[in-house]
């Protein structure tokens, strides 16, 4: 315990002496288009992995790094009872976050990206007939959040960031193509034409295991 209460003390006086940031963790997006909740009622899940590098340039106590993103998600549903349908998505994004510290070891942050994605769908029926598409898109996000680092040393640290914020993202053309070979057909009479575009757009939720050194 005595151990604990000298890394918060220590934490308001360590000089900050770090310039790069590795972060991963969970996430959880609610999809609220038409589209998406049409082939399933859940949320997408996934995960990713963050670089940042702190910038030359602070503002009142406002730090400002530059970041690099890449993002995993995935979910399962059902259409019409008779269907059901699974979506990958796989992302890349740049951007830039400001940090400011509120208190001790506990940070306040903004951040702002953008960036592309690539969405793969796959359709079943009962009949183990199947149906497949993909597409790239491009992606948007601005986010609020909140960390702490109870571990704080002059060269390392190693903490928690919980996130809240939106991702806007393109509409996908997908098409259902069967995966039959020869002659063979897929039997989804009531999928025959064009499935629409996809739009993952919406709000999201994440925390991350933050180290910085």
């Amino acid at each position: 315990m005595k151990t604990f209460l000298f890394l918060l003390a220590f934490t308001g006086v360590a000089a900050a002496d770090r310039n790069n940031e590795a972060s991963m963790g969970s996430m959880v997006r609610a999809l609220h288009s038409d589209s998406a909740n049409a082939l399933t009622s859940d949320s997408l899940l996934g995960g990713g992995f963050a670089y940042a590098r702190r910038l030359p340039v602070e503002v009142h106590g406002v730090e400002l790094w530059g970041t690099a993103t890449m993002l995993g998600g995935s979910f399962d549903g059902e259409m019409f009872q008779t269907i059901t349908t699974h979506v990958d998505t796989i992302g890349w994004a740049v951007g830039a976050r400001a940090r400011y510290r509120i208190w001790r070891f506990v940070l306040a942050n903004a951040r702002v990206d953008a960036g592309a994605q690539h969405v793969s769908l796959d359709l079943h029926d009962m009949d183990d007939h199947s149906a497949s598409d993909s597409g790239w898109g491009a992606t948007t996000t601005a986010a609020l959040g909140v960390e702490a680092a109870p571990l704080s040393l002059k060269r390392f640290a190693l903490g928690f960031r919980a996130e809240l914020g939106y991702v806007a993202t393109s509409s996908i053309d997908m098409n259902a193509h069967g995966s039959g070979a020869g002659n063979d057909t897929i039997e989804l009479d009531r999928m025959a034409a064009s499935l629409g575009s996809l739009d993952l757009g919406g709000r999201y939720f994440s925390f991350t295991i933050v180290g910085s050194f």
